[in-house]
């Protein structure tokens, strides 16, 4: 429970963890609250009953970790991680200008750091890129600070929560499946009467479930692909190395600081 409040007051928790979860099964849920009556008056307890038990935490946790296994099939599909991939010479996604001075910083305030010149690049692709890494992991480590990168954090949040809602796309599409199989079954008579704790009222209500799942798939199928999630991180690659900038600003405040 403590676990679960930490999340909800953590943004990046709340949005990149729970947010994708929820939103695979919504239709799943909702379809739930209709079809079972005790559901409709008792969800609160049944909410509170899951978030104790850990149920809530255990499915965030299998968000989080889908994400992270799905990111390598990303970028596998991109041709590498977008930040380290605008730091290559032949790429065109950045001005040369710009990344000269994004390179020049690196170089000086990574220890050790010696990037590929586009000669070197050409030669050996796979030592340069570990160059490129490196120096995206060092600058990921320096601008963790919320206050002082908050568009950085938004970024981040955002290609965190389109990453996830992709990696449980099949999750979606099979719960979607399920609550069309049952409500579309009991629209064509197929199941009828009530058994136990269902119902089975052949009214509005599995129209209405049939209708969310289509078109929570409709948008998963036409929406949730890995461009929408390319789009969030290359945004967000973006503004993680124009952190290149503050970072040299800062710097040379600091030094003007010492010599006065």
């Amino acid at each position: 429970m403590i676990h679960f409040l930490s999340v909800l007051l953590n943004p990046y928790g709340r949005t990149a963890w729970l947010q994708p979860v929820m939103w695979t099964l919504l239709p799943f849920v909702v379809a739930g609250i209709l079809f079972v009556p005790w559901m409709q008056t008792a969800w609160k307890a049944v909410f509170s009953a899951a978030v104790s038990c850990g149920l809530l935490t255990l499915l965030m946790h299998v968000g989080r970790h889908t994400g992270k296994d799905a990111q390598d099939d990303l970028f596998r599909m991109w041709d590498g991680m977008p930040s380290a991939a605008m730091l290559r010479h032949r790429d065109t996604r950045i001005r040369p200008i710009t990344k000269a001075r994004y390179q020049a910083f690196l170089e000086r305030s990574v220890p050790m750091l010696k990037l590929a010149s586009p000669e070197d690049e050409s030669a050996d692709a796979d030592r340069a890129e570990d160059g490129y890494v490196s120096a995206t992991s060092w600058l990921l480590a320096q601008t963790r600070d919320k206050s002082r990168f908050g568009l950085l954090f938004s970024e981040n949040v955002s290609y965190g929560f389109r990453r996830n809602v992709w990696a449980l796309k099949p999750w979606a599409l099979v719960f979607d499946a399920i609550v069309i199989g049952v409500a579309g079954a009991q629209i064509a008579g197929v199941w009828t009467g009530s058994a136990g704790n269902w119902t089975a009222d052949a009214g509005a209500t599995p129209w209405i479930a049939v209708s969310l799942a289509t078109v929570h798939a409709g948008i998963y199928a036409t929406k949730i692909r890995p461009e929408w999630v390319r789009s969030a991180a290359e945004s967000y690659a973006r503004q993680l190395l124009a952190a290149c900038d503050t970072l040299a600003y800062e710097e040379t405040c600091r030094l003007n600081a010492q010599e006065r």
